[in-house]
């Protein structure tokens, strides 16, 4: 299981697909160069093989929090005031689980597949959460320039809370990247075919609300 962001950027007019070669230098940050030199590895092991590549991924089930958990827990109890600009493709855990198993029993050897599911932008994030929760979404957008100057700081204000940060200096360039990546070959190859982000993040609430793990403030 690797990720998308071994995967080069491309320029946002041109769609993402699997690629022939993954050069850590060609990808920013360490997550990134890291999964990029992992995947490599693999691929030029001459193991029998196969690699994933998903988006972002969201959806129930998740017993150790992430930073796109955060960000609906954050939502609900109200404690997210502000939102950025920006959108990414995002795919929903169950899926990239199916996508797994698809690929182990009818992927071919020493290839890669994108899981990639549904674009959306943070705000449409937002309005979907504002349904499933009855919580108004947050109006303020805040400039891209200033979260970034502020991301640092609220890094460490999450460690001191012991919870991933939602927006870090990674993640919001990760809202400013391409997010056109096309899972052409996982459908045509796999049978893979991922649910909508809606469905994904309702699915999240509910699961929070039955586990008590998230505390709604309308």
């Amino acid at each position: 299981v690797s990720s998308i962001h071994a995967v080069e950027d491309l320029p946002k007019n041109q769609i993402i697909t699997e690629p022939h070669v993954f050069d850590s230098k060609r990808v920013h940050g360490a997550y990134a160069k890291s999964k990029a030199e992992a995947t490599k590895l693999v691929l030029s092991s001459g193991l029998n093989a196969v690699v994933v590549l998903p988006t972002g991924i969201i959806g129930p089930n998740e017993y150790k929090e992430s930073h796109l958990g955060q960000m609906v827990r954050d939502f609900a109890s109200r404690h997210l005031r502000a939102y950025i600009d920006g959108e990414y493709n995002f795919v929903d855990v169950r899926d990239v689980a199916d996508g797994m198993i698809a690929a182990a029993e009818r992927g071919h050897a020493g290839e890669c597949y994108i899981l990639s599911g549904e674009r959306a932008t943070v705000l449409q994030m937002f309005q979907i959460l504002q349904d499933a929760t009855g919580v108004h979404a947050p109006k303020v957008k805040l400039p891209v320039v200033l979260a970034k100057l502020t991301a640092p700081l609220a890094e460490c204000y999450y460690r001191i809370l012991k919870k991933p940060p939602l927006f870090t200096p990674q993640s919001i360039a990760t809202l400013r990247s391409n997010c056109n990546i096309s899972n052409s070959k996982a459908r045509r190859e796999l049978g893979f075919s991922p649910r909508s982000v809606s469905e994904s993040l309702h699915d999240a609430v509910l699961w929070l609300k039955t586990q008590n793990r998230v505390k709604i403030v309308v």
